[in-house]
Parts: structure tokens; C-alpha cells; sequence
């Protein structure tokens, strides 16, 4: 680490003291290398040395967003330190904050369009579901290393979301299957995450191993924070405290399913309390669930170990995790075990793979009786279906102009909005073969991605 060197007499102190920020940063001496950067920078504020040192002292201080700031500054529009935009786009990720990232990794692929530079911007983009970018991008990195490459199962669910059945499935699948034994024989998470691996794997054995990697690793970086003591005793007649934790506290399939139980509890015997980290859409649904509740808290800004401090400190006897291993979860929260019981439900019917659940709420389609080894969790069989729904929801009175055309053209109307991840050839056949021997039938599927619309048109 050295400022490249100009012995004019004009900047020789700042130099020295350039110099001298790039001796510390050598010794690890982070603290000073950042104020010594900050007083070259009260004078010539445009020095990009002193902002790229003064953002990587930043990273080693923990202090992200004064990283990010010195970072982004430091960059030119031609930049050709990928190691710069490797670092600055890891930050605003992790900030959360993928659309700043996209334009560095875009210029980090240009420079080296290599396996580790093209999977990044691939996740980016099928984050945001640019689908199709995602798939170019994964297949380049396949190009260029086509074994032990994290690619693999990254485009694999997005073939199965836009129904590209096909040859590359069956390699790609293998190629997780291998990446997968791999991590789980050297104690890692798998590549393959939970949610994608019980759609590709119907191997219950497999789907314990895989989530309780990823669990196992929440639970590990839960280890440095404060241990709960729980109360040993509690008042007879206080109400039991029932928390939830969920993203999905708008307008989203959780709360369609969620508002009517909300709005069933027994509230001279439960207290309920709702813990959102995610977005305010100032839904009807969020509104019912809020009144429903006797507190409704909006954790979104918090980090876990505060969310998991507060919901603590609300002496919540119950705490039910509503996302499992789907996106946007807050796991992390509950592997600090802010309750003493703790249960997950209904986003992810699967096993947790965790310790730090005591239950999951299932039924016994489910969760087969004879599978109950394959969890990572006890099981409550819940009567019928484990699936809620809200018996309040009002009739719809507008009707999709879309589904008029195809009632009155057609007798018979087949339907599945589910997500098309959830569709293999198989199913697609059996479907086939039912509307031919259905006179004058049509079905009706949900439309999730124009490319699966076109590829179901013909398959």
C-alpha cells in the first residue's frame, strides 16, 4: 500500500502523511490510518488514495456507511480496480442496497468476466428479476468453469420458474448434488439454499441436511451475542404472550392466508404481538393484522441482535416464525432465542433444520407420520390442513376481463396460480392430457414471467 509518489513541494505533507496512513494500514492499525486519512482529506478532499484507504479502514472498523461513502468517491467512471468495485459492491449488498450495486458489478464483469464476478451480478439481477439477464450470466460462469461452481444452483431454479425443462436440468441438478455433498462433508452451508432444494429434491433425508446448514450457521453467528434468561415461573392468570415474526404483513400471501387468524385469537387468554421486518404498504391487510394485535412493532431497522433484545424484553412466552428458509427471512432472530418456546409455521413447509425451534406446525400431508425422523423440529399436527385461510375475505365483485373471455369460450376452466417454480414437465403432461379429454376445457395458470408464458406455450 503506497499513494503513488510526487515530490512536489506543494503536496509533500500531505504525502508524508499519505505515507504514513499506508504504514499503519500495513501494521492493521486501522483507527489510525482513518484519522490520518480524514486530515489529508480536509485538504484536498477529491484524493482518491486517501478515500480508497480511508474506505477499507472503514470495513476493518465495522463503520459500513462511512466505507460505502469513501468507496463510491473514490471510483471513476473508467475504473479499472476490480478489487474496488468487488468491495463496494459487497457493501451495498449487505446494506441492502442491490440498485447502487448493479452499475459496479456491471463494470467488475466488463474488466473480468470471470465464474466469481458474473454469479455475483447473475444473483443481482434475479433478485430484481431481471430473469433473463440472470440466466446469461449464470450460463457465461458454466462456460468458463462448468464443475464445483456455485452457478449450478443459481440458474437451476430459474429454468424451473420460466418452465425451461430440458437436458441442462438433469445436468445442473447433479452438479448440485455434487456441490451440495461437498459443503455438507466440510461442515458448510450447501450452495443450494433450503427453499430451492425441496423443490428440486423430493428426499426428505437430503432436505434436513441441507437446512440444518444453513440453520447451523445462523445458530453459530447467534453464539457472540447475549444469552436470554427466561422467567422460571410465571402468574397463573397473566395471559400467555404469542409473538410473530414476518416480512409478509401487507399485501402478500401470508397475510391472506394470516388476517382471519389474527382475528380468532382469544384474547382474554393470549396476548398477541406482531414483529414486522418488512414493507408498510398501509394495506387493508396490514391494518386488520395491526388492530388485531395488542402491539404491532416494526422491526425493519433493526439488526437481529436488537430485534431479539426487544422481543425479549416484551417477555413473549411464544415466538412463531412465519418465514422459514424463504427469502427475506430474519432467522437470525430466532437463533438468538429470544423466547423461551419457539415455533416455525406456514411460509416454509419444511423442516428448519434448527435447533433453536422447538415445534413446527404442520398436518399430516405434510408431514407424513412415518417422516417425522427428517425433522429438525418436533411436530404439532394440526387438524385437516396445516394451511389457514381468512373465512372473511369479501367476495369479489370485479371480475378480470381475462377470466369473462375465457369463461364464456370455454365449459370447463382448469386452474393454478401457483408459482411456475412449482411446475415440472411431468405435471404439465398429466394437465395436457386432462384438458383433451375434457371437452371444451381451458386452464387458467398464474402468469408469473412473460418467459414462462412463452415457454408453456410451447411445451
Amino acid at each position: 500500500m503506497s499513494p503513488t509518489e510526487n515530490r512536489d513541494p506543494a503536496t509533500e505533507e500531505l504525502l508524508v502523511m499519505l505515507e504514513s496512513a499506508s504504514r499503519h494500514a500495513d501494521l492493521c492499525e486501522w483507527q489510525d490510518t482513518l484519522e490520518l486519512c480524514r486530515q489529508v482529506l480536509t485538504r484536498d478532499k477529491e484524493n482518491v488514495y486517501a478515500l480508497y484507504l480511508a474506505g477499507i479502514a472503514s470495513v476493518q472498523v465495522k463503520d459500513s456507511e462511512s466505507a460505502i461513502e469513501y468507496l463510491s468517491a473514490s471510483v471513476c467512471d473508467s475504473e479499472a480496480d476490480t478489487s474496488k468495485l468487488s468491495i463496494l459492491a459487497s457493501l451495498l449488498l449487505e446494506a441492502g442496497r442491490t440498485d447502487a450495486a448493479i452499475p459496479y458489478l456491471e463494470r467488475w464483469v466488463l474488466l473480468s468476466p470471470m465464474p466469481e464476478s458474473l454469479n455475483r451480478l447473475a444473483a443481482v439481477y434475479a433478485d430484481h428479476n431481471r430473469i433473463g439477464e440472470a440466466i446469461v450470466q449464470f450460463r457465461r460462469s458454466l462456460a468458463l468453469q462448468s464443475d464445483n461452481n456455485i452457478a449450478s444452483a443459481g440458474l437451476y431454479p430459474l429454468l424451473r420458474v420460466t418452465c425451461e425443462w430440458g437436458e441442462e436440468l438433469e445436468i445442473l441438478s447433479e452438479q448440485i448434488d455434487r456441490l451440495n455433498c461437498a459443503a455438507l462433508k466440510e461442515g458448510r452451508p450447501t450452495p443450494e439454499p433450503p427453499f430451492d432444494n425441496i423443490h428440486r429434491v423430493d428426499e426428505r433425508v437430503q432436505n434436513l441436511d441441507v437446512a440444518r446448514s444453513w440453520s447451523r450457521q445462523l445458530s453459530e453467528a447467534a453464539n457472540d451475542g447475549e444469552e436470554f434468561q427466561y422467567r422460571p415461573s410465571r402468574n397463573p392468570n397473566a395471559k400467555i404472550r404469542v409473538g410473530y415474526l414476518s416480512a409478509d404483513f401487507h399485501d402478500h400471501a401470508t397475510a391472506h392466508l394470516m388476517r382471519g387468524v389474527f382475528q380468532a385469537h382469544d384474547r382474554e387468554s393470549f396476548s398477541i404481538h406482531a414483529y414486522s421486518h418488512g414493507p408498510n404498504d398501509d394495506s387493508d391487510y396490514r391494518d386488520s393484522i395491526r388492530a388485531s394485535c395488542d402491539q404491532f412493532v416494526d422491526i425493519s431497522a433493526f439488526n437481529d441482535e436488537e430485534a431479539a433484545n426487544l422481543i425479549h424484553r416484551d417477555s413473549i412466552d411464544i415466538l412463531v416464525d412465519l418465514k422459514g428458509h424463504t427469502r427475506h427471512n430474519r432467522l437470525g432472530i430466532c437463533a438468538r432465542r429470544p423466547a423461551s418456546i419457539q415455533a416455525t409455521y406456514l411460509g416454509f413447509p419444511g423442516t428448519s433444520g434448527a435447533e433453536f425451534f422447538d415445534y413446527i406446525l404442520t398436518d399430516k400431508i405434510v408431514t407424513p407420520p412415518e417422516t417425522l425422523e427428517c425433522l429438525g423440529e418436533k411436530a404439532v399436527f394440526l387438524p385437516n390442513t396445516y394451511q389457514c385461510n381468512d373465512n372473511t375475505q369479501e367476495k369479489l365483485t370485479d371480475i378480470n376481463n381475462n377470466y369473462l373471455y375465457i369463461r364464456n369460450k370455454h365449459s370447463f376452466i382448469f386452474c393454478s396460480f401457483n408459482n411456475p417454480i412449482k411446475i415440472d414437465f411431468g405435471f404439465f403432461q398429466i394437465w395436457m392430457s386432462l384438458l383433451k379429454s375434457v371437452p371444451n376445457s381451458a386452464l387458467w395458470i398464474l402468469q408469473n414471467n412473460l418467459r414462462a408464458k412463452e415457454n408453456l406455450s410451447h411445451a
